[in-house]
């Protein structure tokens, strides 16, 4: 009977406890200063939600900024090269008479006047 008593006391200490703990929660969750504290939250969260929206719009800037500069980068070296492969072009091609002219010789289609054929094919272009 002792224990039966001891027990019961004992489940009447937790259930009275818990009604305790389900009374404090029950007014913690609805009381004015939970409340506050909750607008205070939302506003806090709304704060670094415009902050992140700012970031990644300024982001997004940086990057099409930069996108345009390296396209006008490569642009700009583009034409650079541009410049220097008209130049070499140019000294290449007052070299190119002579270069094709040696070609045909090499290859036995020399059709100067006096070009002697060789037995390989080639000319000789002795005289």
């Amino acid at each position: 009977m002792r224990n039966f008593i001891i027990e019961k006391v004992q489940a009447e200490k937790n259930s009275n406890g818990r009604d305790t703990k389900e009374k404090r929660l029950y007014d913690y969750i609805t009381g004015s200063m939970r409340s506050r504290e909750m607008r205070k939250k939302i506003e806090k969260k709304m704060k670094l939600d415009g902050l992140q929206r700012k970031e990644e719009a300024y982001i997004m800037k940086t990057w099409k900024e930069r996108k345009e500069l390296i396209k006008q980068w490569y642009n700009l070296d583009r034409n650079d090269q541009a410049s220097i492969d008209a130049i070499t072009y140019t000294i290449q091609t007052e070299q190119l008479p002579n270069f094709v002219e040696e070609c045909n010789i090499e290859q036995g289609e020399d059709d100067r006047p006096g070009s002697i054929e060789t037995e390989s094919g080639g000319s000789d272009n002795s005289g």
